[in-house]
């Protein structure tokens, strides 16, 4: 309190130092209009008034003596004494405006604005403040309805910044609060997977070869991040169109996401299906329809589900015409092999009659697009191999990537008891004719890639 009183008197005895060094002293004795301060001296016997602004100076007090002179030490000092004073209270205030207290007192358009800002604090601190506001109840009904209203048309401007704590707060909203209608869950839910998915297919597909297909789930983020409030649940199931061939939406795939969740679900048309499609060589049309059922949480209460239509386009080459060329690099064997470092086999026993087997690839910069068939060679002296599954990579690809398959409990028992196993990567035409992007796959000739005595584990 005292120095909140020694700031105040300081403060004001330096705005009075300057006012007073401003208007300055009178110098000399030489008559002077008070009013505009011209100088008098010279004014003819007759006149009775100042020859710049017309005043009477022949009344009481209308004639002052001498010059006014500004004091310059004076307004130094008086601001001086100013800027301490200000200089400490500023120094309070902007350790005020830093702290989370101060969002206490915020209105909710400040926060909102502080939301939409670019410090990633400062948007953390408001969301954090409007989540706290909401779970308090201290946000009345026609509040709640008109922040609710801004995220929904801040999620549909697709030039606005887009923030997935606002995704969390609106989720929060409708959550703790019960107030969103079905129809703003589904505006909202629609933005969300809208702005995130999207159909893909390989773009030139060889007459008679599989054509891949997949939905991915990325790109920017509609929607809520999950975090500390939890999300919603998406599940997605879809029924697919080529020609006369259909997918019904009970036998397409299903998979779900929440949050800022990124993935895919691929899926290939086979050429027993591509052929009942009775498509022609040229730009043909993929339709999809996927389904959305969105819920509290996975396997929570359902909000709101819609249908979303969707389209890719795709070349058919005629039958002699590749869609994959073979190219042929020997000197890149070594550094493809450096690049693709299998973590171990992995055999899951589940009982007597049925087993499963998993591998998992590091794989960083591929120096050139591959494409393989992975068999397991056993290290007796038999040397059986067994084809294991396939997987492509374009180039410059750095993942970790999982194969795996069910495994006939013989041969589990065999690499079991051997404790290590063999495996070779032979080029394969088919699985980059099966990838969605592959237009080229490296290969040695006839020589696979041999990466050998690699771990086998188990787990029950």
């Amino acid at each position: 309190m005292l120095l909140v009183l020694f700031l105040a008197m300081l403060l004001t005895l330096g705005v009075a130092m300057v006012a007073q060094g401003w208007r300055g002293r009178r110098v000399g004795d030489e008559p002077h209009c008070k009013r505009c301060g011209f100088n008098l001296v010279g004014m003819p016997a007759d006149s009775a008034r100042c020859s710049e602004c017309g005043t009477d100076v022949t009344g009481p007090n209308a004639v002052v003596r001498g010059e006014r002179h500004r004091r310059p030490g004076l307004i130094v000092a008086g601001a001086a004494a100013v800027l301490i004073p200000l200089a400490i209270i500023g120094t309070g205030v902007g350790a005020m405006l830093g702290s989370h207290r101060l969002n206490e007192l915020k209105p909710l358009w400040w926060l909102k604005l502080d939301a939409g800002r670019s410090s990633a604090s400062a948007r953390l601190a408001a969301f954090r403040e409007m989540q706290n506001r909401v779970s308090n109840g201290a946000l009345d009904g026609p509040a709640l309805a008109a922040l609710v209203e801004s995220i929904l048309a801040r999620q549909a401007d697709a030039s606005a910044t887009w923030d997935t704590g606002w995704g969390d707060l609106l989720e929060s909203i409708g959550k703790r609060t019960n107030t969103l209608s079905e129809q703003q869950w589904t505006t909202y839910a629609q933005n969300a997977v809208k702005n995130a998915i999207a159909l893909r297919v390989r773009p030139r597909v060889r007459r008679g070869d599989p054509v891949p297909c997949e939905l991915r789930v990325g790109g920017p983020s509609w929607r809520g991040g999950g975090g500390s409030f939890g999300g919603l649940w998406i599940d997605l199931t879809y029924a697919a169109e080529l020609g006369d061939f259909r997918i019904g939406r009970d036998n397409g795939s299903r998979f779900g996401f929440s949050g800022s969740t990124s993935g895919s679900s691929g899926n290939t048309i086979e050429a027993e299906d591509v052929a009942r499609a009775h498509l022609r060589d040229g730009p043909n049309t993929l339709r999809c329809v996927v389904h959305a059922l969105v819920s509290y949480d996975q396997g929570g209460r359902a909000v709101t589900e819609f249908d979303i239509p969707l389209t890719a386009t795709f070349a058919q080459l005629p039958a002699g015409e590749p869609s994959v060329i073979e190219a042929q690099e020997p000197n890149q064997l070594l550094a493809i092999r450096d690049a693709l470092r299998p973590q171990g086999v992995q055999v899951h026993k589940r009982d007597e009659h049925w087993t499963s087997l998993e591998i998992q690839f590091d794989v960083k910069n591929i120096p050139v697009p591959v494409a393989f068939d992975v068999f397991l060679r056993e290290r007796d002296a038999g040397k059986r191999e067994t084809k294991f599954s396939s997987f492509a990579f374009p180039a410059g690809a750095t993942t970790r990537y999982g194969l795996g398959t069910s495994l006939k409990p013989d041969l589990a028992d065999a690499l079991l008891n051997a404790g290590a196993v063999d495996l070779v990567l032979k080029p394969s035409g088919t699985a980059a004719a099966r990838s969605m992007t592959l237009t080229e796959y490296w290969s040695a000739g006839d020589e696979p890639i041999v990466i050998e005595n690699v771990p086998v584990t188990t787990q029950k």
